[in-house]
């Protein structure tokens, strides 16, 4: 765990964040938001090939994100990130109804 501080951040990182159901890779707390963010590395590059994006759908299907939910005053956003070795960069991203163009 890593706390950020200064004049405008306040900010707690946790890599490897535990649950009940496995662990997600990152979680971050900053201000009144949580983030829970899975990331996915694939070997090609067609986005639509994927059938959506598989590092959302792992936080959906093993509820990485429910240990924060219900805590007053805190808004939890669940991030996917999905990585191309071929194209060497982010292909598909999506959090809370945001998604990238496909």
């Amino acid at each position: 765990m890593t706390n950020v501080t200064g004049d405008n951040a306040n900010a707690e990182i946790i890599a490897e964040d535990i649950t009940n159901h496995g662990q997600v890779d990152l979680t971050v707390k900053l201000g009144g938001h949580i983030y829970v963010i899975e990331i996915k590395v694939v070997a090609g590059d067609d986005a639509q090939a994927l059938g959506g994006n598989p590092a959302l759908r792992q936080i959906r299907e093993k509820g990485y994100a429910d240990k924060y939910r219900g805590l007053a005053g805190v808004v939890v956003h669940e991030v996917g990130w999905v990585f191309s070795r071929k194209q060497r960069n982010l292909v598909v991203w999506a959090d809370d109804g945001f998604q990238s163009p496909s």
